[in-house]
């Protein structure tokens, strides 16, 4: 025969015990992490609380006032009483984020049919930003999905990377990387593992290989990653196929006569090498004087006109890596 008591500020350490996905968590270590399209379960365990049975112990879920967030979904609604009813010994709530919604928020648990009955300790939340919780990698550059544009090389075998926190709520989960643009079988890009395929994603991340090293023609694509279970994706990482790092070769010819008999002119050349082929470069784009020039044509050259006396400079940025030829 079970004893009443009264309660007091520890009866919901003492009585009840927070599971966050089925997973037991101590009251002051509790965090609802919300992922977009997927729902997360609260279950309160109270299998040998003295209050089982009792008419009055009735629990509602609410927010925290001052901390409340828009377009969440509860079941069984917020504010809804449950009763502990003889026989039970846990109760759970469903928690949903709604589209394009969400922020942080905490929630609490009453009992308000018990007037001594306080609150319990707070239950902090969140909703998922995906992109922001994922890290991204194109092989040693830090990236973001939905900003940004990584540079693959013709000629080159490139790694894609995706890792979360150990506490992030898309650990283990099913994962697939999602090409669009220019297909990668049009540019001779292979994929593995194959595009089709789903991968977990482990405290390792999970790793895909772009293989340029036969690829020719220069191409856009993006790359986004998918979260098999709730169909979660993330924003779109750009992508630009070509000669993307180069080294230069530069030479001076002339001096030629031009219209003024007094001033002759030079021409300046730069030859874009790849460095993964060791062979002229195409398409390159070129600064003259450090702004926007010509791209290198079919022998990876360009060149321009330099008049007796003028000072002037064609270089190469490379889009890999920023760095300089």
């Amino acid at each position: 025969m079970k004893v009443a008591s009264v309660p007091t500020d520890m009866t919901w350490f003492q009585e009840f015990r927070p599971y966050v996905n089925d997973r037991p968590v101590r009251w002051p270590d509790v965090e609802l992490n919300l992922v977009p399209g997927e729902a997360c379960t609260l279950t309160l365990d109270y299998e040998y609380s003295w209050l089982i049975g009792n008419p009055d112990a009735r629990i509602l879920l609410e927010y925290k006032p001052g901390e409340e967030a828009q377009g969440l979904v509860f079941d069984p609604p917020l504010g809804q009483l449950v009763a502990m009813e003889a026989g039970s010994t846990a109760l759970s709530w469903s928690i949903s984020p709604g589209e394009g919604q969400g922020g942080t928020f905490v929630l609490q648990f009453g009992m308000p049919l018990i007037e001594e009955m306080p609150k319990s300790p707070p239950l902090p939340g969140r909703v998922v930003d995906v992109a922001q919780a994922l890290h991204v990698k194109f092989d040693e550059f830090a990236l973001t999905f939905g900003e940004g544009a990584a540079y693959p090389c013709h000629g080159a075998s490139h790694t894609f990377t995706v890792w979360c926190e150990p506490s992030s709520p898309l650990l283990n989960k099913q994962v697939k990387l999602v090409w669009e643009g220019e297909s990668a079988v049009s540019l001779g890009v292979v994929v593995t593992p194959a595009l089709e395929s789903a991968q977990l994603l482990t405290p390792e991340g999970a790793r895909w290989e772009l293989n340029c090293r036969d690829t020719t023609r220069d191409g856009d694509f993006s790359l986004r990653m998918d979260v098999v279970e709730s169909g979660v994706t993330t924003g779109l990482l750009a992508m630009s196929l070509g000669h993307n790092l180069v080294r230069a070769e530069r030479w001076t010819t002339g001096p030629f006569p031009s219209f003024d008999p007094l001033l002759d002119y030079y021409l300046k050349h730069i030859r874009a090498i790849s460095k993964f082929l060791n062979e002229p470069a195409p398409g390159v784009r070129t600064l003259l004087n450090g702004t926007p020039y010509n791209r290198t044509n079919a022998q990876g050259e360009v060149s321009a006109t330099q008049l007796e006396g003028e000072s002037m400079s064609l270089s190469i940025v490379n889009r890999y890596d920023a760095s300089h030829a």
